[in-house]
């Protein structure tokens, strides 16, 4: 099963905003990864110390659905992702420096 999941790092512009369409492995590692209250790192908005991030709190991202329908059209007009940034993949990677 796949679930689409909207990310809000809650900042004015776009770039706190992604789109991502996730199994159930990788909804899990977001669920597990809000609990440990660790922070992520998303890069920099607009060059040198623009850097962006902190704890990523469950008000920071919703399942928007599960039909797998409605993920399908999702991924066949745009992909697996909308956004700046992938979370899982700066997820994994926060997991990988610790």
């Amino acid at each position: 099963m796949k679930y689409l999941v909207h990310f809000d790092f809650g900042l004015r512009d776009a770039y706190g905003e992604a789109y991502e369409v996730l199994s159930e492995e990788e909804l899990q590692l977001v669920k597990d990864f809000t609990a440990s209250g660790k922070e992520v790192y998303l890069g920099e908005i607009s060059g040198k110390h623009s850097e962006v991030y902190g704890p990523l709190a469950s008000s920071d991202w919703s399942i928007i659905t599960s039909v797998q329908e409605d993920i399908e059209v999702f991924e066949r007009l745009v992909g697996s992702n909308i956004g700046a940034y992938t979370m899982t993949h700066s997820i994994q990677e926060a997991l990988e420096n610790e």
